[in-house]
C-alpha cells in the first residue's frame, strides 16, 4: 500500500521516515481514507513506545506521512536472525519486549484506539533498546464511526484472534491475543497455529486447541507459560481484560526471571523424540510465510529453485528463494521409512545450516523435529511426527 523512506530534515538536522502512499492508490477513496486515519490515529497518541507522526500532507497525487525515524530492526528481523543461528531470544528479553508493547497498547486502548495488526513486522527495537509499536494502518477508534463492516477479515492470519477470524471487528482483547501469538513465536520458535493456507490458519485459531508452549520448549518457565496461555484463550472473556492487567503480570515475571542467572540463548529445537521412527510424517514449515510443505515418506526430495534445466522436487521460488540466496539445486532431504531424516547440502552457493551450524557439502546431517534449517537466508523448520 505504501513505501517508507529514510530522509534528512536539513533545518532540524534530524532523520525522519516518510511513508508515501502509492500514487495509483490515491484515487481509491477507501484506501486514502485509511491512510489518513492512520496518520490521525498515531498523531493523537504520545507514548515512548509508539512511533510519532510529525506531519501529513500531499504533493500532487502523492500523499505522505512524516514520522519518527527508528534506528533499529523490526522484531521480525530479530526473530529471523536468531532462527538462522538456531537460537531463540532469552526469556527475560522476550518478556521485556512484550511488556513494552503491552504498555503501548494500554495507552492506545485508554484513548479508544485498537491496533488490530500486532505482529513482529510492526514492532521495532531501536539501538537504544527502546521498543516501538508502528503501523496503525488497520487501527480503529472504538468510540467513533466504524469503517469496517462485520464479516470483513482484518489482520494477519498467523497472529489473528478468533473473533477477527470470524469477521467480528474485535476489541482491546483482540490486540492482546495477537500479542500473545507474537510472544508464543518468540519463546517457542514457531507460530501457535500453522497450516497450508492463510484461511486454514485462521480456522485453527478459531477451532484448534493451543499446543502448550512447554510441550514445544520445556525450558519455558511455568509462570511464563501461564501468562501465554491466558493471552491465547479462544474466548475473549477468558483472556486478560486489559493491557494494564497484562503489564502487572509481565513485570512480576520479569522480576522473577531477573533473580536467576541470565540463561544462554535457548536452542530453537523442540526437545521431542529424534526422527527415528516408523511411519513418520514429515513437513517443512516456511517461517516467513507460515506455509507448510508436506513431504512423503521413503524418498529423497531436492530443494531449490525452478530455473532452466534445474528441476528440484520442492521449488522454493514462491517463498522468495532467489532473493534469499537459494541455489537452483541447493539441498536434499532424505526420508528413510524405517530410519532417520537427513539433510544434505548439494554444494550450494550460499550454504546450508541446521540450528546455526553450517552443513558441510555432501555430508548428511540428521534432522529432528523442530530443527531450524537455513538455506542461504531462507528459514525453514523441520516438522517430524
Amino acid at each position: 500500500m505504501a513505501e517508507v523512506y529514510k530522509a534528512h530534515h536539513p533545518t532540524l538536522d534530524r532523520y525522519v521516515a516518510i511513508k508515501i502512499l502509492h500514487s495509483f492508490l490515491s484515487e481509491k477513496t477507501d484506501i486514502l481514507n485509511r491512510f489518513q486515519r492512520e496518520a490521525k490515529h498515531i498523531a493523537s497518541l504520545s507514548h515512548p513506545n509508539i512511533v510519532q507522526v510529525y506531519d501529513f500532507d500531499s504533493f500532487g497525487v502523492l500523499y505522505y506521512m512524516v514520522m519518527e525515524y527508528i534506528d533499529g530492526p523490526t522484531l521480525k528481523n530479530i526473530i529471523k536472525d536468531n532462527q538462522t543461528e538456531g537460537r531463540l531470544l532469552p526469556f527475560p528479553e522476550s518478556v521485556r519486549i512484550v511488556s513494552d508493547v503491552a504498555k503501548a497498547l494500554a495507552y492506545a486502548h485508554s484513548r479508544d484506539v485498537v491496533h488490530r495488526d500486532i505482529k513482529p513486522a510492526n514492532i521495532m527495537l531501536e539501538k537504544t533498546n527502546r521498543v516501538v509499536l508502528t503501523d496503525f494502518g488497520l487501527a480503529k477508534i472504538t468510540s467513533g464511526p466504524q469503517f469496517t463492516t462485520t464479516g470483513a477479515l482484518v489482520g494477519t492470519p498467523a497472529y489473528m484472534s478468533p473473533e477477527q477470524g470470524i469477521g467480528q471487528p474485535g476489541d482491546f482483547r483482540s490486540d492482546l491475543y495477537s500479542l500473545g501469538s507474537v510472544f508464543y513465536q518468540m519463546v517457542t520458535g514457531r507460530f501457535p497455529f500453522i497450516a497450508e493456507t492463510p484461511i486454514a490458519t485462521v480456522f485453527k485459531h478459531i477451532n484448534a486447541p493451543l499446543p502448550w508452549p512447554r510441550t514445544i520448549n520445556p525450558d519455558i518457565p511455568e509462570e511464563l507459560e501461564k501468562v501465554l496461555v491466558k493471552l491465547l484463550e479462544k474466548n475473549p472473556v477468558d483472556r486478560y481484560q486489559t493491557a494494564d492487567e497484562l503489564v502487572v503480570d509481565l513485570e512480576t515475571l520479569q522480576q522473577n526471571l531477573s533473580q536467576n542467572a541470565r540463561p544462554e540463548p535457548v536452542q530453537a529445537t523442540s526437545h521431542l523424540q529424534p526422527s527415528v521412527m516408523k511411519g513418520m510424517a514429515i513437513a517443512l514449515h516456511v517461517i516467513e510465510t507460515g506455509q507448510i510443505l508436506a513431504l512423503e515418506n521413503a524418498r529423497e526430495f531436492t530443494l531449490g529453485r525452478l530455473d532452466g534445466a534445474a528441476r528440484p522436487d520442492i521449488d522454493l521460488s514462491p517463498y522468495n528463494g532467489l532473493k534469499q540466496g537459494v541455489s537452483r539445486l541447493h539441498a536434499s532431504v532424505h526420508i528413510d521409512h524405517d530410519s532417520a531424516v537427513t539433510l544434505v547440502d548439494l554444494g550450494s552457493t550460499n550454504g546450508s545450516w541446521v540450528n546455526g551450524i553450517k552443513v558441510e557439502p555432501h555430508v548428511p546431517v540428521i534432522l529432528n523435529n523442530g530443527d531450524i534449517i537455513a538455506l542461504g537466508k531462507l528459514i525453514l523448520q523441520a516438522l517430524i511426527r
